[in-house]
């Protein structure tokens, strides 16, 4: 490929994103490297010639995207990246959305029909803004983006509201505390409460200490299983 007058955007500041850069600069290319942390700052070994931008992530229009081996695959700009390149081969993506958006709204129609076959009626009640915000939280505990995130996610959030945290008393070690708890500053109406306070708190530990949800923790564990024993 003739690099020279080729304009391109290296997206992550790392060691693979810092060796591309300085190589593609070497070879006349003209190059911007990006790194979405807005405090970072230009690296010392980056070559001269190379632009170096904190605090964004997206490539230049029109210009040859380069994603260091750290860009999570989840990442917005691999989608941006991805949309453009399907529609420069001809992919018509406005189809495919459509496309998409029917086939999952045929299957939230059958899922609807087969709870309402299991509950034999509908209360109007139970589609709430609290069921929205349980889908929201399936979807970002599972992690955003991904099938088997949103699949993972639905099925934790599921067992925990109709299972593990149905009947907070009875959960081991922890209901006993919750029901003292609950006699001493509360009451024990209330304690049914906390089953919705433990969903929310594993949501924000999630956006806090795992952004990628459960994927990017199966993510992890498969790439240490593929190179194992190191």
């Amino acid at each position: 490929m003739e690099v020279a007058g080729v304009r391109f955007t290296v997206v992550g500041a790392g060691r693979s994103g810092l060796a591309a850069s300085n190589a593609l600069a070497s070879r006349g290319g003209d190059v911007r490297l990006v790194e979405a942390r807005a405090d970072a700052t230009r690296p010392e070994t980056l070559d001269a010639r190379v632009t170096f931008v904190a605090g964004t992530n997206l490539p230049r229009p029109g210009d040859v995207a380069v994603l260091s081996p750290g860009v999570p695959e989840v990442s917005p700009v691999r989608a941006e990246i991805a949309a453009v390149a399907a529609e420069v081969i001809g992919v018509n993506l406005t189809i495919y959305k459509t496309l998409a958006f029917a086939v999952s709204a045929f299957y939230a129609g059958i899922a609807g029909g087969l709870f309402g076959f299991v509950l034999g009626f509908f209360d109007p009640f139970t589609f709430n803004m609290i069921l929205s915000i349980i889908f929201l939280v399936m979807v970002v505990v599972g992690g955003l983006g991904t099938i088997l995130g949103g699949i993972m996610g639905a099925t934790l959030i599921t067992y925990l509201q109709y299972d593990l945290l149905k009947n907070i008393a009875e959960v081991p070690y922890f209901g006993a505390l919750m029901v003292a708890v609950s006699k001493q500053w509360f009451t024990l109406v209330g304690l049914e409460n906390f089953s919705s306070m433990a969903i929310g708190l594993i949501m924000i530990g999630i956006i806090i200490f795992e952004p990628l949800g459960m994927f990017g923790v199966w993510i992890r564990m498969k790439k240490y299983w593929m190179t194992w024993p190191f």
